[in-house]
């Protein structure tokens, strides 16, 4: 979904975050209740496990192999957390590859799946790390470290092809990201 900057994406992404995620549903009345989705809620109300990823606080700054490196440890401490929170409806904790966070998530998405429940990923800023990567003024990354990030099999392309790969395998029930139409 591409909106305007300022236009309530995140605050959305938050909703959808509490309505469907397994650990909230004993919040959902108080948060809910008012709303018609809340008098009249679907089968998947608080029914699955939701990884959110924030690309807004991956560091885009440094070299090619720094901003990797920034990518990697976000995506390993989103992990991290999921591990945490779901703790009580996984059958093992999810494995941190250090440095590797497309194999962590690879990882989350195996045991996510022994589980029986399905996965949300809601992805928020997907867009600001691309944008704040792309060559402009001094802020910017030479063309070459810029490609070998965002073209080909880049890191950030590997990220969303693990992606794609892991919604086909694993029958995910939705994946959401939002970034801002500048």
């Amino acid at each position: 979904m591409l909106r305007p900057r300022r236009f309530g994406k995140s605050l959305w992404l938050s909703t959808l975050e509490n309505y469907y995620a397994i650990d909230r549903a004993d919040q959902f009345d108080a948060l809910f209740s008012d709303l018609a989705i809340g008098r009249a809620p679907t089968k998947r109300r608080n029914q699955h496990f939701v990884l959110r990823w924030n690309f807004s606080e991956v560091a885009a700054s440094g070299t090619a192999e720094q901003i990797g490196q920034a990518l990697h440890q976000h995506l390993n401490a989103c992990a991290e957390g999921f591990s945490l929170r779901y703790a009580a409806w996984l059958p093992q904790p999810i494995t941190v590859i250090p440095g590797d966070g497309v194999a962590t998530f690879r990882h989350l998405t195996a045991v996510v799946a022994a589980t029986g429940h399905k996965l949300y990923l809601l992805i928020d800023e997907y867009d600001n790390f691309a944008n704040e990567l792309m060559p402009r003024g001094h802020r910017a990354l030479d063309e070459d470290h810029y490609r070998a990030l965002v073209h080909g099999e880049g890191l950030l392309k590997t990220v969303f092809k693990a992606v794609k790969s892991a919604r086909r395998a694993e029958g995910w029930t939705g994946c959401s990201s939002l970034g801002s139409r500048q």
